[in-house]
């Protein structure tokens, strides 16, 4: 029923944008934020880990706002019976 329904469908894409979500976050927090802290002692940060770090925000924030209205289309659906 998920590869078969309309609803399905948006349940399955609200799924995977879940988890580049989660994966864009962990990559922010394990690899570019402790390069910024670690390089902040000794010298000054590179502006090139900040754009990483500035761009994934913004994806981030680009798929939730994708999310939110994969969801908001999810609610209008009826659910499949069976």
């Amino acid at each position: 029923l998920l590869f078969t329904t309309p609803y399905g469908r948006y349940v399955l894409f609200k799924a995977a944008c879940f988890f580049v979500l989660i994966g864009l976050g962990a990559t922010n927090r394990f690899r570019l934020i402790p390069e910024l802290i670690v390089n902040s002692g000794t010298k000054p940060s590179s502006p090139d880990n900040w754009r990483k770090l500035q761009r994934n925000i913004l994806i981030e924030q680009l798929i939730f706002v994708v999310v939110l209205v994969a969801v908001a289309r999810l609610v209008q659906l009826p659910p499949p019976e069976g």
